[in-house]
């Protein structure tokens, strides 16, 4: 299946949503048409099964939320500032549900 619209995440358009040091646009570029309704994008074409087990909000497991508190290991998370597919809140998020004691970002 074609799937659209995957580059519609307004953070990479609008740089005052969860500021950080990232530039303007995403990591498909600046155009966010291009990006969203072009041949070439993020997971463009997939299967359904593909999509629900690694995009889907409801049923992936694809996701550190769900699986971050498990790790008990000393654990280091790498922030890198200006990356334009990490946002702060969500590495906020990451790190907040590592369950090591030993953590560090």
């Amino acid at each position: 299946m074609t799937i659209w619209r995957t580059d519609a995440d307004l953070r990479n358009f609008d740089l005052g949503l969860d500021p950080s040091d990232r530039p303007y646009g995403s990591l498909w570029g600046k155009d966010p048409y291009t990006s969203n309704f072009g041949s070439v994008g993020f997971a463009r074409l997939c299967s359904p099964e593909s999509w629900l087990s690694t995009w889907s909000g409801v049923s992936s497991n694809a996701s550190l939320a769900k699986t971050a508190p498990q790790i008990t290991q000393p654990a280091l998370l790498v922030d890198y500032t200006g990356d334009p597919a990490c946002f702060p809140t969500v590495v906020d998020g990451i790190f907040g549900s590592i369950g090591s004691a030993n953590k560090r970002s």
